[in-house]
């Protein structure tokens, strides 16, 4: 039986990847090397390698950590209501919203993920048919019900998760809306066209107002 790693040596690897995000988001995954994650993490390249066999390894490993947070997350979010249009609203803001907090992860997910060699590449690819899968049958069940459109599920999610997907090339957190006020109002178009009209009001009363003073922008 595999025994499991110290926990110190779990904390050094999570601080070797935090490190590592960094230099690939700002660097590039071609343009960062082993050497800069080391003198960041102010060690040796022979310490990092301990960890992780290869640069490749520490890519993988971020990638593969966000995607399956982000299925338990979905998963969280289409249980979370028996009204299937309702929890497609909670998924769709909840995955733009982890701009919030993962925008960097999500960056290399979409722009590094090519960066992955064959075997890790589809692993995570599978994980991405996962996500895929979860919001096709959401809309499957809405066009089967009568609620949506009859568009192909096919389609219209590949349309949903493009929407999603390229908040994190035009949104900019010094605009005039706060990241939740666009993700909702991008929702309400997507919704929108998708959705029976009556099916599209589904947005969720706030518990209290933000002040507009307070609000950042795109």
């Amino acid at each position: 039986m595999a025994t499991k790693p110290r926990p110190a040596a779990v904390d050094r690897r999570k601080q070797i990847e935090e490190i590592a995000t960094r230099a690939f988001c700002k660097l590039g995954y071609a343009g960062a090397s082993m050497r800069d994650i080391a003198r960041e993490l102010k060690t040796t390249q022979a310490a990092v390698y301990y960890h992780f066999g290869a640069k490749e390894e520490i890519l993988y490993s971020i990638i593969n950590a966000f995607t399956e947070d982000l299925l338990v997350m979905l998963r969280a979010q289409f249980e979370s209501s028996k009204d299937p249009a309702l929890s497609l609203r909670r998924a769709l803001l909840a995955h733009i919203l982890l701009l919030e907090t993962r925008s960097l992860e999500t960056r290399l997910v979409i722009e590094e993920k090519r960066s992955l060699q064959s075997a890790n590449k589809r692993r995570i690819v599978a994980r991405e048919r996962e996500v895929f899968a979860l919001y096709r049958d959401r809309v499957t069940s809405l066009v089967s019900g009568k609620r949506a459109r009859a568009f192909d599920p096919a389609v219209a999610t590949f349309a949903l998760l493009g929407v999603v997907n390229y908040f994190l090339h035009w949104y900019r957190p010094t605009g005039q809306l706060r990241l939740r006020e666009a993700a909702e109002q991008s929702i309400d178009l997507m919704l929108g066209g998708l959705l029976i009209p009556q099916a599209g009001r589904l947005r969720e009363k706030r518990s209290t107002a933000e002040p507009a003073a307070n609000r950042s922008a795109l």
